[in-house]
Order: structure tokens, then sequence, then C-alpha cells
């Protein structure tokens, strides 16, 4: 299993020059904090890749799964491939042109109670 060939056959030659332009206006369309949804496209020990519909591919690794803090995940565990998986934006790897996603709560101090 090598990653980068594995999605460079669901998303072509992402990293391109020529898709440079893409890639740049992405950062714009969807900033951090941006939700999204995605297929599942394949799974590693380290995490899963998304498909979200923009061209490039998006990394939920498994210490950003939901429950990451309270559980451990075994690979069994991971969403399937062909599942639909929803998180938000976290940053971007420009070297490898990756979207990174969390689905972990990004105030879990808080626990759902307002500061009003």
């Amino acid at each position: 299993m090598n990653p980068t060939k594995d999605l460079e056959l669901r998303f072509g030659d992402f990293s391109s020059p020529e898709k440079t332009p893409d890639w740049e206006l992405l950062k714009t369309r969807l900033p951090a904090g941006s939700r999204v949804s995605g297929e599942v496209v394949a799974r590693y020990i380290f995490g899963i890749f998304l498909d979200i519909g923009v061209g490039f591919p998006a990394l939920l690794e498994v210490i950003q799964f939901e429950e990451a803090r309270r559980r451990r995940y075994n690979f069994e565990d991971y969403p399937a491939v062909g599942s639909t998986v929803t998180a938000r934006v976290v940053s971007f790897r420009e070297r490898v042109r990756q979207i990174d996603l969390t689905q972990l709560d990004p105030h879990p101090h808080l626990d759902g109670r307002s500061s009003a």
C-alpha cells in the first residue's frame, strides 16, 4: 500500500505544477473551520482519506476521529471505504497538497456549556 500512488489513482496528478492555481483557489474557498463531508476512499493505519469533491485528498488522522480522546480505535473500527464522513477543515499540507481534517470539538473543556 502506497498512499501517494493510491491517491493519484483517485485524484490524478494533484501535486503537479498545473494544479497550483486550483490548490491556491481551494484554500481561499475552504477556510479552516469549514464543515465538509466526503466519501472514504482509502484507509491506512494512520487514518482515512476522503474525497470531499474538491480535486484534492482530505486526511482525517485517527487521532482526529470523533471519539479519539475517549477511546482507542482499532483499524477494524475505522469507517469503511465508500462510507460518508463529516469533519472540519483544520489546515492545508502544502508539500503534499492534502487537506487536514478533524472531528474533535475545538473546545472540549466547555462541555457544551455557554460562557455567556
